[in-house]
């Protein structure tokens, strides 16, 4: 009988600038600082991935949000749970043409993974949009994040999209931090959010793609 364990994840910690080039430029003299990284593939998740995924997903949030959500809540997350929404969101990146979930594979460990599409905000169609991106915590460090959002980047100008946004939870600096390093400016467009029950305050940022 198969057994649900979280095990590791966390919320990107590096990524790229404004523009192909930049982005290109911006990630090659970071690598070059922190030594020569280990190969890793970027390619689709697989419904065989969804174990992991939710695991990275739960131990993601549990690092990212620690003081910033209610630690209840955060205890509560179950990997058994998130397994099943992992599988139909896989499923869902199979099919649809708006939705993309690419995972970081070393040595056939997924080890992170990024999700994005078209902006889901009204009268945005020449914007893409980083929906999330989470790293296993012990391969922090080791330009993963930036692998998986010079992918998701490149795959999103590719389909036509001039530029990208995401949303930015209110007081996690070290996201923020992240995404500025990469490019991203705050747009000074705010929303608030109900997820999973909990009310969230987040803040637009955006990158140009051309």
């Amino acid at each position: 009988m198969r057994v649900c364990r979280s095990s590791a994840a966390k919320l990107a910690d590096s990524t790229v600038p404004q523009g192909s080039a930049l982005i290109s430029q911006v990630y090659s003299s970071l690598t070059s600082l922190r030594g020569r990284p280990m190969p890793t593939l970027i390619r689709p998740a697989r419904l065989q991935d969804a174990h992991t995924l939710a695991n990275i997903f739960v131990d993601g949030w549990r690092f990212a949000y620690e003081g910033l959500l209610p630690r209840a809540f955060l205890a509560s997350l179950d990997v058994c749970e998130r397994e099943k929404q992992q599988k139909e969101l896989i499923i869902r990146s199979t099919r649809a043409a708006d939705y993309r979930m690419r995972v970081a594979d070393r040595d056939g460990v997924v080890v992170g993974v990024c999700t994005f599409g078209k902006c889901r905000e009204k009268g945005s169609e020449n914007t893409g949009e980083i929906y999330a991106l989470y790293l296993n915590p012990n391969n922090v460090g080791q330009s993963i994040g930036f692998s998986l959002m010079q992918d998701a980047l490149a795959q999103l100008s590719h389909e036509g999209f001039i530029q990208a946004s995401l949303w930015v939870l209110d007081g996690n600096s070290r996201a923020l931090s992240f995404y500025q390093k990469f490019g991203f400016i705050l747009t000074g467009k705010t929303k608030r959010e109900e997820m999973f029950g909990i009310k969230l305050l987040e803040r637009e940022m955006e990158i140009s793609l051309i």
